[in-house]
Formats: structure tokens, sequence, C-alpha cells
């Protein structure tokens, strides 16, 4: 489940792996560790991520 602005909920119906080039953007939101992204208002939190010394399967 995923929370949306309105604070509703989505389910998650399935998860697909894509290998593709994409520019993304590695940014910090002040004084706050959750903002909302996409067209569908999602909920997601700005929080730091190990780094994997090997590849997992999820």
């Amino acid at each position: 489940m995923v929370e949306t602005s309105d604070g509703s909920y989505l389910a998650v119906d399935k998860i697909e792996v894509k290998t593709q080039h994409a520019i993304v953007y590695n940014f910090a939101v002040a004084d706050f560790h959750t903002y909302y992204v996409s067209n569908l208002k999602i909920l997601t939190h700005n929080s730091w991520c190990p780094t994997l010394s090997q590849d997992i399967d999820l």
C-alpha cells in the first residue's frame, strides 16, 4: 500500500524491473523527510540507502 496526498491508500498490483537509461536527480527537501511524487501524488520518504556489494533478486 502507498499513501496519497489526500490520505487515501493505493494497492501495489505489481513491481516491474525495467532496464533503461534515465536522468535522475538526487535532492533533499529542507526540513522534511517525506514528499509527494508523480501525478498520483504518492508519499515517499527521503532516506539513505546502503550501497550493495552484489546484486539481489527481489
